[in-house]
């Protein structure tokens, strides 16, 4: 997934004023050392690095080369521009004393704010967020602005591995996809001693899990092509990712590599539609096939796409709701009823229901923020159309307020147009 307005990450330094031990190379944090209990966000503006974590139970600001406490002496001031031309910036005082000031363009687009429900450029601006964060703490100075719980959904810490020592390997056992590794440089046989899976946390030799691993493994199982990219490894284990979910992302992103979304690369859309899903309810953990069909739900219809890629890789459970969500193109019919029929398809599953509508959401929202008047016009009549076919099928609390959402922002657009 890209990388939204902010990525959770651990950080690899200890507090004090001046810190040395972040560098930043290709938008990615670089160890240098083990990494400490520090966990965290982040925000790379005109090359540097921002960061906002916790440690030891304080909060802190890392500002390029310096970190602070954050308490009553530290203040913020802020200005958040909408649109690309003109500059955003944040100053950071301590005691009355101007310590940085960053001007920056905001080169993100909205997306759906998830209180709000509505595009909002301060809502996605490193400054707003900077603010608030602080803000927090002077509000209340025993807070714990990133606590280390399962809940918090921040990165789980990797207890300082280099993800270069191991070969990793996907294993599914017991209808779950599970992360193994051994140590590099050697074969797996060579290795078997050091195999272990990831569980909770934790790496652990697992004796089920690695017998039925090694049983793949004497039939022939693993070659060169099984590793899987340490990067994947830290979306799976770190930020618990499905890997069903990564691996339809990354075919998605490549199949529509070449594709613009006005004028942005493809995959903005992709990640407009998941997080739609994700801001209405949808769990990664739980929603797999749905989250998987989100980012292919173009690529039959708009790429050259392999069918049987998509059923191997991701079942055809996923294969069928993106079958169902591509529109129809029968030349021998009218628009009008091929796109009925695409709507029967699609309201026969409530997958594809889901993701249609935040597909729909996704492009109403951006044609709304570029005022592209035509494709709201599109929208809008099309909308009777998913009210009369779709609608009456959702039977998933998620499908509802997506639906919801998806008819007051249309009616809101047709109450303006009609009043101007």
């Amino acid at each position: 997934m890209l990388k939204r307005f902010y990525s959770n990450l651990g950080i690899d330094l200890i507090p004090t004023e001046k810190t040395q031990s972040i560098s930043i190379e290709n938008e990615e944090l670089i160890s240098e050392k083990k990494k400490h209990n520090i966990v965290g966000e982040y925000e790379v503006i005109n090359g540097s690095i921002f960061s906002i974590f916790t440690y030891n139970k304080s909060n802190y600001l890392f500002l390029k080369d310096q970190s602070l406490l954050i308490d009553e002496s530290i203040n913020i001031k802020y200005q958040v521009n909408y649109n690309y031309d003109e500059l955003s910036y944040f100053e950071v005082f301590k005691n009355d004393v101007l310590l940085i000031r960053e001007e920056y363009k905001n080169e993100r687009e909205p997306l759906i704010d998830p209180f709000g429900y509505e595009p909002d450029w301060e809502h996605i601006n490193f400054s707003y967020h900077l603010y608030s964060y602080v803000k927090r703490v002077k509000d209340n100075p025993a807070i714990n602005l990133f606590p280390k719980n399962n809940e918090s959904k921040l990165i789980k810490s990797l207890e300082g591995d280099n993800l270069l020592d191991y070969y990793f390997y996907i294993h599914k056992f017991n209808n779950k996809d599970i992360v193994l590794r051994v140590i590099a440089g050697k074969s797996v046989n060579d290795n078997i001693s050091s195999l272990a899976s990831f569980e909770n946390g934790d790496w652990k030799k697992q004796t089920p899990v690695i017998k039925s691993f090694m049983n793949h493994y004497v039939t022939g199982w693993i070659d060169e092509k099984d590793k899987i990219d340490p990067k994947i490894v830290e979306e799976i284990v770190v930020l618990s990712t499905p890997y069903k979910i990564i691996k339809s992302r990354n075919y998605a992103i490549k199949k529509h590599k070449s594709q613009r979304y006005g004028k942005h690369p493809y995959e903005i859309h992709l990640t407009n539609v998941v997080s739609i899903l994700l801001h209405f309810g949808a769990e990664l953990q739980k929603d797999i096939d749905l989250f998987s069909a989100a980012w292919l739900h173009d690529v039959i219809e708009d790429t050259d796409a392999d069918k049987a890629w998509i059923t191997s890789n991701c079942g055809e459970d996923v294969r069928k709701i993106v079958e169902l969500v591509s529109n129809i193109k029968d030349p021998l019919k009218s628009k009008v009823k091929n796109k009925e029929k695409t709507f029967e398809n699609i309201a026969t599953n409530q997958n594809a229901i889901n993701v249609k509508l935040a597909d729909r959401i996704a492009n109403v929202e951006f044609s709304l923020l570029h005022r592209n008047i035509g494709m709201i016009k599109k929208y809008q009549e099309e909308h009777s159309l998913i009210r009369d076919i779709i609608s009456p099928k959702i039977n998933t609390e998620i499908g509802k307020r997506l639906f919801l959402h998806l008819e007051n922002t249309l009616q809101r657009q047709f109450e303006q147009n009609r009043n101007e």
